[in-house]
């Protein structure tokens, strides 16, 4: 209960305060179990891709976004629990392959961390492992803030065609395979958000 009426405000506020357009909504699965990767360069990006995909996420967060138990409590009830960053956090990733296993949407930002200049950073393995790790597709989503995410201003969100876990690794689940995902998955969002800003 307390996950709608909070989601049903902060869209509201959302769609109030910005402009947003979503691009292919015909790419998005019937069902869930798979993983959601999308660049990463504002803290309202979760409650943008949540809009754009409509579904509920399981998202994985910093641990620092826990720190304080109220804002942890309200974060773990919007889907979120924290990753250590860094660490090979083995407890994250078993969360969220459990969540992929029922057939939760899982929201990954590859990148770590935000990029304080908009340019997309290199891929961290954690999405690609997770894929390999489950059998999962992965739906990357690209986010394109035209003003710099001031208010009142357009954001395109476009979502592409799922990325088949067969073009990921094949069922191998080697470094080799993982680099490989890691790799084909940054130059899907890169061409993409490339694409978005000509």
């Amino acid at each position: 209960m307390f996950y709608k009426i909070a989601r049903a405000i902060v869209l509201f506020l959302i769609r109030l305060w910005f402009r947003i357009e979503v691009r292919g909504r015909e790419n998005l699965p019937k069902e869930g179990g798979y993983i959601v990767i999308a660049n990463h360069q504002r803290l309202i990006d979760p409650i943008i891709v949540t809009e754009a995909v409509i579904v509920k996420l399981s998202i994985m967060a910093k641990k620092e976004l826990f720190k304080y138990k109220f804002l942890g409590a309200a974060f773990s009830s919007l889907g979120a629990f924290p990753v250590d960053r860094g660490k090979g956090d083995m407890s994250a990733i078993e969360t969220a392959e459990n969540n992929l296993k029922n057939k939760e949407v899982l929201l990954i930002f590859p990148e770590g961390t935000r990029s304080k200049t908009g340019e997309l950073l290199r891929f961290k393995n954690g999405g690609a492992l997770v894929a390999l790790e489950t059998g999962a597709d992965v739906l990357p989503v690209v986010i394109d803030y035209k003003n710099g995410a001031r208010i009142f201003g357009k954001i395109v969100v476009s979502i592409l065609p799922v990325i088949k876990n067969e073009e990921l690794g094949n069922g191998e689940k080697s470094m080799h395979a993982m680099k490989n995902a890691t790799r084909l998955m940054q130059s899907k969002v890169s061409d993409e958000l490339e694409e978005l800003r000509k």
